[in-house]
């Protein structure tokens, strides 16, 4: 049997550049370990507050030991595990477009440089641990 990984859908996209090792979009130098810090850690708030306030949010997908980073709207990530599989919602244009402000917004905040017509989308993604 072959091997089967957890899946990601969500609205965002990636930030780090493994062929490069580095943070892509940053305008400045970023740890990937320690990516939430480095982008969402301002004016002495905590990470949950700032990410609750900006409504994005940092994952992986990929695997455990080369993890590949995104930014996401926190709202917009669903999830399916090994072999359960889910039902995608079907989100209606104005909580898309909502999605497009709240990613703008926080990378504009965060100091992250972006192209919208290009990042910003649906993306599906695979994790294995």
């Amino acid at each position: 049997m072959g091997r089967s990984t957890n899946a990601y859908i969500y609205y965002g996209f990636d930030v780090y550049d493994a062929e490069e090792g580095l943070i892509k979009y940053c305008k400045k130098e970023a740890n990937p370990d320690n990516l939430l810090a480095e982008l969402f850690y301002q004016n002495g708030h905590s990470e949950r507050y700032v990410e609750e306030l900006m409504g994005v949010s940092v994952g992986t997908h990929c695997s455990g030991d080369f993890p590949i980073y995104y930014i996401y709207v926190t709202e917009s990530q669903e999830f399916a595990t090994r072999g359960f599989p889910e039902v995608v919602t079907q989100w209606p244009v104005d909580k898309i477009i909502s999605f497009r402000d709240t990613l703008k917004n926080a990378c504009e905040a965060l100091n992250i440089d972006y192209n919208e017509e290009e990042d910003f989308k649906f993306r599906i993604a695979s994790y294995e641990s």
